[in-house]
């Protein structure tokens, strides 16, 4: 399939389940929100048709297009991530906690060692905070390189990776490593504001039934498990390190953006570690498959008989 199908197939399938979701939760979107966002979607589509049919300029036509796509699906899968919460499944925390300490990996320990290099923290919160940025630009920056195709690709992935950690984090919810692991007041005072449980309000609100009304407008990230944000600088790398000029920003920005899913966001590494194999597995679907090509077959020679 290629990648400008299978952006736009994600992102009516991310719709789509948007909309069951909060159907079968009872949640509804706020009117003037989903007015705003159906009429903006509705207009670069629009004008992505006119210049694709009518006035062919692919350069427009893909620079609009994966606009459109990206934030149909982003918003979509935000909307089914908040809804899931609303199914209010048990928390899989104590699961995730030992599978951590089954691999020798210690969330709680990596936090308290960070949160005493302060020089650290600026960076590591810029990371995790401006990690979703890329989500709008990076497929315009591609286009603008002549990379069309690598910019749906992008487009598809992104939206694959964040319908799968949706629907994943609805059956298996949990409410983060920092009050899963109790990470004492202290360490937490010593990181930037709100590391760890800036999402704690919104995802109680969700499970205990309080908020009723979806905002597009303040689409919190609520997913633990996979952990979207390591999918997505997957992604990022994986778009941009064909470019040689800038594999070693990306791969710093990465590692960065890795790290903070710990400290800043709030996740444990085997949260991060199921990002990564979802990236992979969402990569084997987005990638073009080129078969190599056989050479014809000879047909046999004819023969007479004697």
């Amino acid at each position: 399939m290629h990648p400008k199908t299978l952006a736009w197939a994600t992102a009516v399938t991310a719709t789509a389940c948007a909309l069951g979701m909060t159907a079968a939760t009872g949640l509804r979107i706020e009117p003037s929100h989903g007015l705003m966002w159906t009429a903006g979607i509705g207009l670069l589509v629009a004008i992505q048709a006119f210049y694709t049919r009518y006035r062919p300029e692919p350069f427009i036509a893909d620079l609009i297009g994966t606009l459109a796509v990206n934030l149909c699906a982003s918003c979509m899968i935000g909307v089914v991530a908040l809804a899931g919460l609303a199914v209010n499944a048990p928390l899989v925390d104590g699961a995730l906690i030992r599978a951590d300490a089954m691999l020798g990996l210690d969330a709680r320990a990596m936090v308290e060692t960070v949160s005493h290099w302060t020089v650290l923290h600026g960076p590591l919160a810029f990371a995790y905070q401006f990690s979703v940025v890329p989500l709008v630009f990076a497929p315009s920056i591609l286009v603008v390189l002549r990379r069309a195709e690598a910019a749906w690709r992008f487009c598809a992935m992104i939206g694959l990776s964040g319908l799968a950690c949706a629907l994943l984090s609805i059956p298996f919810p949990a409410i983060g490593a920092f009050p899963g692991l109790q990470i004492p007041d202290d360490v937490v005072a010593r990181l930037p504001e709100g590391a760890g449980l800036c999402h704690i309000p919104t995802f109680d609100a969700f499970r205990s039934g309080l908020a009723t009304v979806i905002r597009l407008s303040e689409l919190n990230g609520v997913i633990t498990f996979p952990s979207f944000h390591a999918a997505f600088a997957c992604a990022t790398a994986d778009a941009f390190l064909p470019i040689r000029h800038l594999r070693l920003p990306v791969v710093v920005w990465t590692v960065v953006v890795m790290a903070s899913t710990i400290v800043i966001g709030g996740h444990y590494f085997v949260d991060v570690l199921a990002g990564l194999a979802l990236f992979a597995a969402v990569a084997s679907v987005a990638r073009p498959h080129r078969t190599a090509s056989r050479p014809p077959r000879m047909a046999p020679a004819m023969t007479s008989a004697a």
